[in-house]
């Protein structure tokens, strides 16, 4: 769906006559933009209205659907209410031919689209300055109208040579022409919609849009206002079965009239209100699933009422002057990146079941008539007639469920999914909420690495890790750190993997038996600890105690001289491998009094080591530190 539907409409004024300065007028009108001006040659037949044949019995009427698909666009792009034709002055000619002139060219431009009414307003375009008496300038510029058929009013003249002024008073001219066009247009659809009973919901809701989008041209924004809601209200008042394609259609038109309201709230600053409405949209629409095979696409549709509603949020200065850290667009963008998570799952496991190969390449999408709708009229005409007579019209069931997966194969779903975790991550950032900023962030790296980019994903876990670490929320570390060692592993980074695998190994990540067995094969499979002792020159020697009189060192090995394979390394405040050493006492000594026994002139130390490893390993050496200059003591295992 284009944005045109969910941005507020600009009244559009086409140009028309003297194309060649059609870029200079529309490059210099005033900064503020209440028009939208299109450039037209003269002629150039514009939009011709469809024939309509005049509903006589509501009763028997089936509406083929809500709104247009190209309504909004052709109101916003393509149809003017206003035409401006411009008319260079020629100072060489007498008024009266002039005259003729552009009555000529009136009529002819009236003759060519005589099924539109558009408010047609005369531009003269003069390069110097009038050298006739302004009353009777008045008077000949009245008389021109007269001619022309067209009220002195819609008469303007535009002099170059004070181009700034002429230009804000067509500005202020063209505006005061489309709003009245865009009243009349109101009231003529007004009239329309009040022949319609209200029973025909469909109807009610395409007229009662079409009047708040014209009452939102003519900058009516509380009569808009009014309109949007009870359109909205309509369209909840249809009964449909939620487990059907029908729903997709209700959604797009419900996202479009929620949008409007929303918008408007946001801009009376009614912040409340707008999320009050929000939240009940959401509520009312996540259980209108549609088909269950296309389960992903209502998430698709749920993470665009998110995201949505998070760009308005941020564009809207009454909601930032509200936002605090309980409350600001990252949530938003986070949800929009919950669903479009769950969105990428179902859609991997429906293309999974329905087999690539059996999508057809010229599968597309076809360009219906009515808005949210996956079949054209002529297969929905097609499918009803099938489903009354042969008992195949579940054909258009298969289609709609081909069309779909289809257009879903081509999705990038991860990039997607990045992008709203990324603006969830800036928003939390600039609120500084902490805690959703390392949420956000582990989402971020899961992506990353479901999408195939674990060096990414690895930097991520890396810093997230740090900080649950410090604080000790083990539960989280537990998981950040298990897909940590599934990046290591990727990128066969077996120190890190060794590492990140004695951390879950702790005590204090309450691993299951089972759980911790699978990281200890793990890790033995990888080598790291069956590798042959190095030479002595190679051993890296560091204390696993601090407190007076441990002394005890533990065996590492040298980075530098041994294969990333082989290096892994038992931090030292570790509880996989527990050693306590020191010299025992005396039998009539405290415990707290220990001192060195010496037995023939030898110093006797005490070292326990204890394995809590989940499978059974057996050390290369132990070396025992001394202080005060004594050499280091190297303990072998015996040869068995």
């Amino acid at each position: 769906m284009a944005d045109n539907w969910l941005h507020p409409p600009v009244p559009l004024v086409a140009l028309v006559g003297m194309s060649e300065i059609h870029t200079a007028i529309i490059g210099n009108m005033p900064k503020i933009k209440r028009l939208r001006l299109i450039s037209h040659q003269l002629y150039d037949e514009l939009p011709k209205p469809k024939q309509k044949t005049e509903i006589k019995d509501w009763d028997a009427h089936v509406p083929s659907g809500i709104l247009k698909s190209n309504w909004v666009e052709k109101h916003m792009t393509q149809l003017p209410a206003v035409v401006c034709l411009l008319h260079e002055w020629d100072e060489n000619k007498d008024w009266h031919s002039q005259t003729v002139s552009v009555a000529s060219a009136v009529n002819n431009f009236r003759a060519r689209n005589s099924l539109r009414n558009f408010e047609v307003i005369i531009l003269i375009v003069r390069h110097r300055n009038a050298v006739e008496d302004e009353r009777e300038l008045e008077e000949k510029h009245r008389q021109m109208c007269k001619d022309a058929g067209i009220p002195s009013r819609n008469f303007m003249l535009l002099t170059t040579t004070d181009l700034k002024a002429s230009l804000k008073r067509l500005e202020e001219c063209l505006h005061a022409a489309a709003t009245r066009k865009y009243r009349e247009m109101y009231k003529r659809v007004k009239k329309l919609k009040d022949r319609v009973p209200r029973g025909i919901k469909r109807v009610q809701v395409r007229y009662h849009f079409k009047m708040g989008f014209y009452a939102e041209l003519y900058s009516d924004q509380y009569l808009a206002l009014s309109h949007y809601s009870s359109a909205y209200n309509y369209l909840g008042q249809i009964r449909i079965d939620r487990g059907s394609e029908d729903v997709i259609e209700l959604k797009v038109v419900a996202q479009v009239i929620v949008f409007k309201i929303i918008y408007l709230l946001l801009h009376m600053n009614k912040v409340v209100d707008a999320l009050t409405q929000f939240r009940h949209h959401i509520n009312f629409y996540r259980h209108h699933r549609g088909l269950p095979s296309l389960l992903f696409h209502h998430h698709a549709w749920m993470s665009r009422q998110y995201r949505t509603f998070g760009e308005f949020w941020e564009e809207a200065p009454s909601a930032q002057r509200q936002s605090s850290k309980t409350q600001n667009s990252g949530y938003f963008y986070q949800a929009a990146a919950e669903h479009a998570i769950i969105r990428k799952n179902s859609a991997l496991t429906a293309l999974e079941a329905t087999g690539m190969g059996k999508l057809r390449p010229s599968t597309s999408m076809p360009k219906t008539e009515y808005l949210g709708q996956l079949l054209t009229l002529a297969e929905r005409t097609y499918g009803a007639h099938a489903s009354a007579g042969s008992g195949t019209g579940h054909l258009h069931h298969h289609v709609v469920v081909q069309r779909v997966l289809a257009l879903e194969a081509k999705q990038d779903h991860s990039e997607g999914v990045l992008v709203l975790l990324t603006r969830a991550y800036e928003n939390f950032k600039r609120q500084r909420c902490s805690r959703m900023i390392l949420h956000v962030a582990s989402h971020m790296a899961k992506e990353y690495l479901s999408s195939g980019n674990p060096n990414m994903a690895n930097k991520f876990f890396d810093r997230i890790a740090r900080t649950y670490r410090k604080e000790k929320w083990n539960v989280v570390l537990r998981d950040i750190l298990t897909k940590a060692l599934q990046c290591a592993r990727a990128l066969n980074r077996s120190s890190n993997a060794a590492s990140y695998t004695l951390e879950l190994l702790s005590a204090q990540m309450s691993s299951s038996p089972s759980e911790r067995k699978r990281l200890g094969k793990d890790l033995l499979e990888a080598g790291a600890i069956n590798q042959p002792p190095p030479p002595e020159a190679n051993m890296l020697v560091r204390p696993l105690l601090n407190s007076k009189g441990s002394g005890i060192a533990v065996a590492g090995l040298d980075l530098e001289a041994l294969p990333e394979t082989a290096v892994f390394i038992v931090p030292a405040e570790s509880d996989i491998f527990i050693c306590k050493g020191g010299f025992p006492n005396r039998p009539d000594q405290d415990e707290k009094e220990a001192c060195v026994t010496v037995t023939d002139s030898k110093a006797i130390v005490k070292l326990q080591i204890t394995s809590k490893f989940p499978v059974e390993v057996a050390f290369a050496k132990i070396v025992v530190v001394f202080e005060g200059g004594v050499l280091p003591l190297s303990i072998l295992p015996q040869s068995p």
